[in-house]
């Protein structure tokens, strides 16, 4: 995945400054605004795949899609958390960082925080908002609450009929 602003292809001595820039702009699902940044050599982080697999990342990327949009510290998060397996939010952190070793982009003795999602994990992560997305909005319309209005049908349909 290329993100504007950045060539297609960099060295890996370019890795750190492009993930510090990338962290500054909150792209990839960088360290910023997490519990604890952590400055941790990648090559130390102590592997912790809670109730997951390396292999799948999948299933990661749908629990990261629905954890990062709530709140950190929010007994909504909490809950999430705790019923997509884990312990607390400490634990989902440490499952992060180390999904985030293993598909993100960095250099193995920088700290973990600088590491950014690789193209797989940020496909995955996409592709998991985008199903979040399309399951709000199928909720939504099919309760009669949503952008298609009463019974499906569109609001300015009912408008012309009155």
């Amino acid at each position: 995945m290329h993100v504007p602003g950045f060539p297609r292809t960099m060295s890996r001595s370019d890795v750190t400054s492009a993930s510090v820039a990338l962290r500054a702009r909150g792209a990839y699902g960088s360290a910023q605004g997490r519990l604890h940044p952590d400055d941790t050599p990648a090559d130390r982080v102590r592997d912790e795949w809670g109730p997951l697999g390396r292999t799948e990342l999948d299933a990661f990327a749908m629990h990261e899609a629905l954890c990062e949009s709530l709140p950190i510290g929010t007994p909504e998060r909490a809950r999430t958390i705790e019923r997509l397996g884990y312990e607390d939010e400490a634990h989902f952190e440490r499952v992060r960082r180390t999904f985030l070793k293993y598909y993100g982009i960095g250099e193995p003795d920088a700290p973990i925080s600088t590491y950014v999602w690789g193209d797989r994990a940020s496909e995955a992560i996409a592709l998991a908002r985008r199903a979040l997305e399309a399951s709000a909005r199928s909720a939504t319309s099919s309760d009669g609450t949503g952008p298609a209005g009463p019974a499906g049908r569109r609001d300015d349909q009912d408008s012309r009929s009155r």
